[in-house]
């Protein structure tokens, strides 16, 4: 099983939400973090440069936006911290493995959120089952339920206007847990430096390049 293959992530099994969302996407938030979802073009350069092909006739842009507002409804709502504004490093914290996944976003998303190294943001993450194998880019923690080998974590501020929602969701997470968030994104930065996953919300699963 290629793990970069669109027609497989389709097909991931994803872990039931401890905290679901319950957020909307907004089509505005979407189109400037993955442009590629909005114009044909975009889209076959998009398959083409990311090693993806169509395994489906369903697999549009327009299921693909529809798959992504119904991870935002139904992930799970965890903690994430800004751990550097240039380049966009955000680490994600992923209760069900109790690791960190690092996001690489473009910087200039940093300036239209206003966001420097300690920010919190919001993760809506879906648990993947799929692929048997770590990837390298993880570090499972003793917490671990052992049910999951891999998460896609989608950044809340970046696709939804739900404000009010999601600093609510963000005042709900305890304190232990942003601290371990910040903690693990520095042990990350430690150990693989600005190696980052694209935060796109169709390449996040993949592991850092």
């Amino acid at each position: 099983m290629k793990e970069d293959s669109t027609s497989e992530f389709i097909r991931m099994r994803s872990g039931s939400a401890s905290t679901p969302a319950l957020l909307t996407l907004s089509d505005e938030k979407l189109r400037a973090v993955a442009p590629e979802l909005f114009s044909a073009r975009s889209w076959n350069k998009f398959l083409r440069d990311n090693g993806y092909r169509l395994g489906a006739p369903d697999e549009t842009t327009e299921y693909w936006k529809n798959y992504i507002a119904d991870y935002l409804r139904c992930g799970d709502a965890r903690a994430a911290v800004v751990m550097s504004a240039a380049p966009l490093l955000v680490a994600a914290y992923a209760g069900e493995l109790d690791c960190v996944a690092m996001l690489r976003f473009d910087k200039k998303i940093a300036r239209v959120y206003g966001l420097g190294a300690g920010s919190r943001l919001l993760a809506i993450n879906t648990y993947l089952e799929w692929n048997f194998w770590l990837p390298e880019d993880l570090k499972l923690g003793p917490r671990d339920s052992g049910k999951y080998r891999n998460f896609a974590p989608l950044i809340a501020e970046f696709l939804s206007n739900d404000d009010a929602a999601i600093q609510q969701q963000k005042a709900a997470i305890d304190a232990d847990e942003w601290n371990r968030a910040q903690d693990l994104g520095r042990e990350y930065l430690d150990q693989f430096g600005e190696k980052a996953r694209d935060g796109r919300p169709l390449l996040c699963h993949l592991p850092a390049k």
